[in-house]
């Protein structure tokens, strides 16, 4: 069989972890890939930009040159191919996926309606044979925008071979880690922690006024605004606790963090609601309901090491036992569409 696989694929983003493992899942497949990151990358400054806001202009094109070019050089057709968030594949090169695939299945980890609106993906997305989606909030406008696709709902999930434990307990650093982009609700979370005197290590973009703004008087460390693959992984690790903040600019209910946290064998510290309450006991996770509770949590564990540590490995067991990794999420999307992925 043939696997044709597109999408970002810079080691360390989360569609490269995927791009592995579906290889890995279907060994006998001569597999193909195309990253879009190399012409969008390529790109002005600026058309970098007009794309990420309106998915239009010269990066576009250039993204939709690109994969056709590659697609026309592959002397193949594919039995699948997996498009790992096509919000800039214009219609016109959807429909050359179509005539070239068996199956055509679109992946998402982020939201494709309530946020990262695509006119392109809307106008092709009836194209394919099945749409998967992380984001239990937007099943129904997928239904109603595609009625005769199908719609898959899955979890976010971790990457077996990154997301584990580096550290013994006794060696993880009595700290909050967090890694994500600076939002108002984010500045608000780290404030409450360093305000009470807890240690916080904080990486991703949109910090640096926050971090120089507490440079004298908070124990805060800051390890930069971009951490990727093991570098990432061994940051939530060495930390006794990590924050699981799912973002307010739009309703999401759980992230990538979520199983990567304790995948990595580090206590979980997340949001109560529907679904972080599905995923995991008060015994697996730290869960607060506002930032008081949090703060409180956090300062009342932080004076007993051993159910800290009995937490951390309760959430690690959770996550393996659900199945939370991406070989275990791929392998029953392509089990559901007739192929047989290795265990």
């Amino acid at each position: 069989m043939n696997l044709l696989v597109i999408g970002i694929d810079r080691p360390g983003t989360t569609s490269h972890h995927r791009r592995l493992v579906l290889e890995r899942l279907l060994p006998e497949a001569d597999a193909f890939s195309v990253d879009t990151n190399v012409p969008f990358a390529d790109s002005p400054r600026l058309a970098r930009s007009v794309a990420f806001r309106w998915r239009r202009g010269p990066a576009v094109a250039a993204v939709n040159r690109y994969l056709l070019e590659q697609i026309e050089a592959t002397p193949c057709d594919f039995d699948l191919t997996w498009v790992d968030k096509a919000v800039y594949l214009a219609p016109e090169t959807t429909r050359i996926l179509r005539e070239r695939s068996r199956h055509l299945v679109h992946y998402t980890p982020d939201t494709a309606f309530l946020g990262n609106r695509s006119h392109h993906y809307f106008a092709s997305g009836a194209l394919y044979d099945r749409h998967v989606t992380t984001k239990s909030l937007e099943v129904d406008y997928y239904r109603r925008a595609f009625p005769s696709t199908p719609v898959t709902l899955t979890t976010q999930g971790y990457h077996e071979d990154l997301h584990r434990p580096c550290c013994r307990f006794e060696e993880k650093a009595d700290e909050v880690a967090f890694v994500g982009l600076a939002e108002p609700s984010r500045f608000e979370a780290v404030e409450a922690l360093l305000a009470s005197g807890i240690p916080v290590r904080l990486a991703g973009h949109g910090w640096r006024g926050f971090v120089d703004r507490h440079r004298n008087s908070s124990p805060l460390h800051f390890h930069g605004e971009s951490l990727s693959g093991e570098n990432y992984a061994r940051f939530l690790a060495s930390a006794r606790f990590a924050l699981g903040l799912v973002s307010k600019r739009f309703p999401e209910l759980h992230t990538t963090r979520t199983f990567e946290i304790p995948a990595c064998g580090t206590a979980l510290i997340t949001e109560r609601n529907d679904e972080t309450s599905d995923f995991f006991s008060e015994d697996e996770a730290v869960f607060f309901s506002n930032l008081d509770e949090m703060v409180e949590r956090i300062a009342e564990m932080r004076t007993e090491p051993t159910r800290i540590a009995a937490v951390s490995e309760a959430g690690r067991q959770r996550v393996l036992r659900d199945g939370r990794s991406y070989r275990r999420i791929l392998a029953g999307i392509l089990d559901s569409l007739g192929f047989q992925p290795v265990s």
